[in-house]
């Protein structure tokens, strides 16, 4: 049997039964083979590694992204102001054409909007 320092009672009895090759032996290595480390390299579980670096990706993304969403949204906001004016106008001409006088003033929902 090997001497080894530090090494507790149990395992260096599974070391001595490993080192010969006796029946009993073979009988002790079949028993002791659950104590050794089992390799877990097939693991199906995520480093802590690779969640972060998923996560810088998805928070570059996003800050790439955000900025080009708000300008696209704001264009448009600019568009369907532009349109509501439009229809604003066309409607202003069309009372003109009929009443033969401008509208002084639109009442709607209690707010009024002068036009000049």
């Amino acid at each position: 049997m090997r001497a080894v320092q530090g090494m507790s009672p149990k395992f260096r009895y599974v070391l001595a039964a490993r080192e010969n090759d006796c029946p009993p032996c073979k009988l002790i290595n079949a028993f002791a083979q659950p104590l050794q480390h089992t390799n877990t390299s097939t693991s199906k579980a995520f480093t802590l590694v690779e969640i972060m670096i998923v996560v810088t990706i998805i928070g570059l993304l996003a800050a790439l992204a955000i900025p080009a969403f708000q300008k696209v949204r704001a264009k448009s906001q600019d568009t369907s102001v532009l349109n509501n004016i439009r229809l604003l106008a066309a409607a202003a001409d069309q009372y003109y054409m009929e009443k033969g006088r401008w509208v002084s003033s639109l009442h709607q929902s209690g707010r009024i909007f002068l036009l000049r």
